[in-house]
């Protein structure tokens, strides 16, 4: 028969390797389920979580609607409008400083201009210093521009 098991012995380190490894799996994979569905329930009860994904989806600027043939366009003058309808000034001047994407940015700065007639200076200074590239279509063509070429129209 066997004693117990004790410190610096071999099937004792196993053991403790073993537990570790399943504690810390356990975890992460609570964690990760958990911070999925705070993630989902966050995006699928906000609307303009919705609406910043399709603007994002589709990564074009529109100058101006066009007609059916130009499905990805119609949508995102769509997703303009909606933005401006739905996004708060607060939620519209965190997706201008700090979302990733340079279309969504761009799209926010739009609404946020439509929606509050005097920009604060330092939202000013922000976009014009942002050069993201924003591909733009004019019923046409796309070109690529920079973000802050493009916004600087929404101001004059």
């Amino acid at each position: 028969m066997r004693g117990p098991i004790k410190s610096g012995n071999l099937e004792y380190n196993l053991f403790m390797k073993y537990s570790l490894l399943f504690v810390l799996l356990f975890g992460w994979t609570f964690s990760l389920s958990e911070s999925k569905a705070i993630s989902s329930e966050i995006t699928q009860g906000d609307p303009v979580a919705k609406i910043v994904r399709s603007i994002a989806k589709a990564d074009v600027y529109e100058t101006r609607a066009y007609t059916a043939s130009h499905k990805n366009t119609l949508q995102q003058n769509q997703n303009k409008i909606n933005l401006a309808k739905v996004a708060s000034i607060e939620k519209l001047t965190q997706l201008v400083l700090r979302h990733k994407r340079a279309i969504v940015r761009l799209y926010a700065f739009e609404a946020l201009v439509q929606k509050q007639k005097n920009i604060p200076k330092e939202i000013i200074e922000h976009v014009k210093n942002d050069d993201g590239m924003i591909t733009v279509f004019d019923g046409n063509t796309t070109v690529k521009k920079p973000l802050n070429a493009i916004a600087a129209g929404f101001l004059y």
